[in-house]
């Protein structure tokens, strides 16, 4: 038997987790209180903690699995404002609800794994002329970069970002444990199951130390890797702790919070929840503007890019995808060019451009090679695979192993010459 944990904050959005079962009710409550102590009241502020429904019936239950369905409730009560003297304290001061319910089947949508696609044109002046956002692709180094960020400072046209990443506010750990490392060589190779389990392996080890920034980075990761699998109640829960914890942290883990928003609007797009994401892309996009983030508005573009063409406005894509592509390169991040040259390339083929479309997964693959230097496995190989099916879609223009040359930023500016 596995409980899924759910827990309602007041005014918030629900988290999910998922527990393994105990014949101790308490320990139950005690470690999903423990999990959330970001969104609960402070604990002087907790005067009871009991469970209704079947309580006296639980360990029973969880020792005989007797049913296949468990819901248990958890509920917090506060004291008094006033019996605190009035001290301000974060969370709520009315009953917040904590359910174990059995685990729900995910929503069920359309998953668009697409991967970057490419286009330029534009010039990156400053950030007034830029159109409405775009869906980005989570690409392996901004995914994975627990211990380094590219966007310490405002961006200079005179001194663009350096493509070595700088170093993030110091951890509590020295070091990350190897089921981290092990997460992520298994994430790049598209293997999210086994993913999954590293990185909650290694949450589990920093939250043991009491490492709250590598903690939220693990929780961030499987997230995402919750998302591949489509199971995107947990993955939203996840992501959503994960944010928590690093506005807890403080201005210095911002770009994390900024990551951890754009993945739950990602989660939304394949949720089917269009509105949604691009309610958050543009709110991202005007928060990255203000705060002078280029990088993260870049990354944002991108993503609704990708939300563009998987709402069939390729137009409005490939519009977005030229300013990344040229952005990108002037900033020189091969990673973003990269996949925004793969959406760019999907773009191409939606709109009956099967040359270009070509042309730009050609530049796409050999960019995730030399920027991925054969890391970023599952991104080389769903390149290859959408070169494969155009290839065979179009045989008479497509030779195999033919070679071409490319100038991606001429031919989207005008894809019928």
């Amino acid at each position: 038997m596995l409980l899924l944990v759910t827990y309602q904050p007041e005014g918030r959005e629900e988290l999910v987790a998922e527990m393994m079962p105990s014949e101790s009710c308490e320990e139950v409550i005690n470690s999903a209180c423990e999990m959330w102590a970001h969104h609960l009241p402070p604990k002087d502020e907790i005067i009871a903690r009991h469970l209704e429904r079947q309580p006296q019936r639980f360990a029973e239950l969880v020792r005989n699995n007797a049913v296949e369905e468990l819901e248990l409730r958890l509920q917090i009560k506060c004291a008094p404002v006033q019996s605190l003297n009035e001290i301000p304290r974060r969370g709520t001061r009315s009953p917040s609800t904590l359910e174990l319910p059995l685990p729900a089947t995910p929503t069920t949508c359309v998953y668009n794994n697409q991967g970057p696609h490419p286009s330029s044109d534009g010039n990156y002046g400053n950030f007034a002329g830029l159109p409405p956002i775009i869906t980005t692709p989570l690409t392996p180094e901004s995914v994975f970069n627990i211990t380094a960020s590219r966007e310490q400072r405002p961006f200079s046209p005179a001194s663009p970002p350096a493509s070595t990443p700088q170093p993030n506010a110091p951890s509590t750990s020295s070091a990350a444990p190897p089921s981290f490392d092990k997460g992520v060589s298994a994430f790049l190779a598209g293997k999210h199951a086994d993913s999954r389990v590293y990185f909650q392996q290694a949450a589990n080890e920093f939250h043991e130390r009491g490492d709250l920034r590598r903690e939220a980075d693990c929780l961030r990761h499987l997230g995402m890797s919750c998302r591949h699998l489509k199971d995107y109640v947990i993955a939203r829960s996840h992501l959503l702790t994960a944010r928590a914890i690093y506005e807890s942290l403080g201005p210095e883990c911002r770009q994390e919070q900024l990551r951890c928003s754009r993945h739950l609007a990602r989660v939304d797009e394949e949720s089917g929840n269009y509105s949604q994401a691009l309610m958050t892309y543009q709110e991202l996009l005007r928060t990255t503007e203000e705060e002078k983030l280029i990088i993260q508005h870049t990354w944002c573009l991108y993503y609704l890019a990708h939300l563009y063409n998987h709402m069939k406005k390729h137009k409005e894509a490939r519009s977005l995808l030229k300013d990344v592509v040229n952005t990108s390169q002037h900033i020189r991040h091969g990673e973003i060019e990269a996949f925004a040259t793969e959406e760019a390339g999907y773009t191409a083929e939606r709109e009956g451009h099967p040359q270009l479309a070509m042309d730009c997964y050609e530049k796409a693959l050999s960019l995730l090679k030399t920027h991925g230097e054969g890391k970023w496995i599952e991104s080389e190989n769903r390149v290859k695979k959408r070169m494969d099916l155009l290839s065979r879609s179009f045989p008479a223009i497509f030779r195999p192993f033919a070679t071409r040359k490319w100038s991606i930023g001429a031919k989207l500016l005008n894809p019928t010459s």
